[in-house]
């Protein structure tokens, strides 16, 4: 995987995870650069490499439930985008744009993506984006596999914003714009 590659689906796992979970996948922060949001703490840790082969450092063992479900949500979601791809996502988001504040987007820049703008911009656009779906399929995939404990429907309706008091005719609308 290319080094860019791994900046954005990084950045798209916190994004996800703030909105699904409302916390942090990860304490560190993003910044704007112009190729789109960047963790520099992690930059450092692959400077130099275009391609990351492997990962000598971290403990995936460590993850929970919830913390799996959500980087498997976002690997299936946009796993098979190119780097630059998902860096022209990023480039057409607010929070890569707002926190560049006008800047060219060939133009370096170290500003600083809030942890805010982020969860507030991904959280209107779940619906959207269809990934609601992918992550409820790999919540129910830790649940099969024991790493989530069981939830009700009621707690999935909340967490995605679902009204279980729709008719048959509402679902059926809804059902057919996802497929």
């Amino acid at each position: 995987m290319t080094a860019m590659k791994l900046e954005k689906l990084v950045y798209y796992s916190q994004a996800w995870h703030l909105v699904w979970e409302d916390t942090a996948l990860f304490s560190e922060h993003f910044e704007a650069w112009n190729k789109g949001p960047v963790a520099p703490a992690l930059q450092n840790l692959h400077r130099g490499q275009y391609i990351v082969t492997s990962w000598p450092i971290g403990d995936s063992g460590r993850l929970s439930g919830a913390e799996i479900a959500t980087v498997d949500s976002v690997v299936g979601f946009y796993g098979a985008m190119s780097a630059e791809q998902l860096s022209s996502c990023t480039h057409n988001e607010a929070p890569w744009i707002d926190a560049r504040a006008g800047l060219p987007d060939t133009m370096a820049s170290t500003n600083l993506i809030s942890t805010d703008s982020i969860r507030d911009y991904y959280s209107s656009k779940e619906m959207d984006y269809g990934l609601w779906l992918q992550h409820l399929e790999a919540r129910a995939a830790g649940v099969r596999a024991g790493r989530i404990a069981t939830v009700s429907l009621e707690e999935v309706a909340e967490e995605f914003g679902i009204d279980l008091t729709m008719t048959e005719e509402e679902t059926a609308e809804i059902l057919s714009a996802i497929n």
